[in-house]
């Protein structure tokens, strides 16, 4: 990449043009959710195609994937929000992820971490 934004200028215009418009519209497939403690809350984003990254945190969860509906369904469903018990917000989380798994490619094997803040 680095040798090829170097020669810019001894390219075409157009095939340039043409590379950077292919090189924006490339989509890897990959999504990523990544949160983290904040104060006294969590702050959660999403990072989605092409690098496009969304706070989520004003509303308490998010997800990701072909099954991300029904997961968000579930969360909205059980009145789940950034207040909700840390025991009760797992429960509800692995509900809403076995819901999410009737999407087309979402497997049944899950693994829940639960990263305790440092105190």
């Amino acid at each position: 990449m680095n040798a090829y934004y170097a020669r810019h200028q001894q390219l075409s215009p157009q095939i340039v043009q043409m590379v950077d418009q292919a090189l924006c519209n490339f989509d890897l497939g990959v999504e990523m959710l990544v949160a983290a403690p904040s104060g006294d809350a969590h702050t959660i984003h999403t990072v989605a195609n092409p690098g496009v990254i969304t706070d989520n945190s004003p509303i308490g969860y998010s997800a990701i994937g072909s099954g991300a509906p029904h997961a968000i369904y579930s969360l909205i469903e059980s009145s789940f929000n950034s207040a909700t018990e840390r025991e009760k917000a797992i429960t509800l989380v692995k509900k809403a992820k076995q819901r999410s798994e009737v999407a087309p490619g979402v497997g049944e094997q899950t693994t829940v971490v639960n990263i305790p803040r440092d105190e």
